[in-house]
């Protein structure tokens, strides 16, 4: 253990000493959960069951509140040297697509520019986090629902967005 201590407590004491969120956590107590949004399949109307832990580790097991989640997005507009190593291209698809740790990078766009995003979802729940570097916005949307048509409609709804925000703002700040 190179660090000797467990992930979440890796993850909670960065989160909340870098960036200030202090409500981001994988494991819950008893209140906590009460909060946690119920979540259900589009074809199904049964609330589905809360996961437990998953193996695969963080981004399944991460549960965090809309103001925390905000300051996650202002802190990757800042582009220090932790954020700028999270979106340091490792893999290029092609000349316009490629992957970093965490994000897809994604320079297709000429109206958006080089910007980052992550999707992410569990049978209850999906979300999409977008980083526009060019525009200094970021964008964070996320349902408790999810199927098949749950992510296009919410690029869809994004995108519209997107390009209501290039008409208001022509020039790039």
């Amino acid at each position: 253990m190179i660090y000797k201590s467990d992930f979440e407590d890796i993850l909670t004491n960065f989160l909340s000493e870098k960036i200030g969120m202090k409500n981001t956590k994988t494991t819950l107590n008893k209140e906590e959960l009460k909060n946690l949004a119920v979540g259900y399949h589009s074809d199904n109307p049964t609330i589905t069951t809360a996961m437990e832990k998953l193996p695969w580790g963080a981004a399944g097991n991460i549960k965090s509140t809309f103001p925390d989640i905000m300051k996650f997005v202002k802190y990757q507009l800042v582009n220090d040297a932790v954020v700028q190593e999270s979106h340091k291209p490792l893999f290029q698809y092609n000349d316009e697509i490629g992957l970093s740790y965490f994000w897809n990078i994604d320079s297709s766009n000429e109206k958006l520019g080089e910007n980052y995003s992550h999707h992410g979802g569990v049978p209850r729940s999906q979300c999409y986090i977008f980083i526009i570097p060019k525009y200094n916005i970021g964008a964070f949307i996320i349902t408790n629902q999810s199927g098949q048509k749950t992510a296009p409609k919410m690029m869809e709804t994004l995108n519209t967005i997107f390009d209501g925000l290039i008409k208001i703002n022509k020039t790039p700040t």
